[in-house]
């Protein structure tokens, strides 16, 4: 079954990347022009925060949106797997 934030993103293609460090898997969605401007309000005046931010809306683990906060605290590695995903987008 589909989580509710899936189901709002069924017309976004859905990208699944292992984080070894976490154990778990990320589900990342295709980042849009509302997802940068969402990223761009919860980043404020922090461009360095930017990518993070990003990285939060775009992606689920366990069926449920990180935080900034969260990928602040994540592994280098996880954090590497998820930028590359994203940094194209800057």
């Amino acid at each position: 079954m589909k989580s509710a934030s899936e189901q709002a993103n069924n017309s976004f293609p859905i990208e699944e990347i292992e984080l070894t460090k976490l154990g778990k898997t990320a589900k990342c969605i295709e980042a849009k022009g509302k997802h940068i401007r969402e990223a761009q309000r919860l980043s404020g005046e922090e461009s360095d925060k930017l990518i993070f931010a990003l990285i939060a809306v775009c992606t689920t683990i366990d069926g449920r949106k990180l935080t900034v906060e969260e990928v602040d605290e994540m592994h280098s590695a996880d954090v590497f797997k998820l930028m590359a995903k994203f940094g194209s987008a800057f």
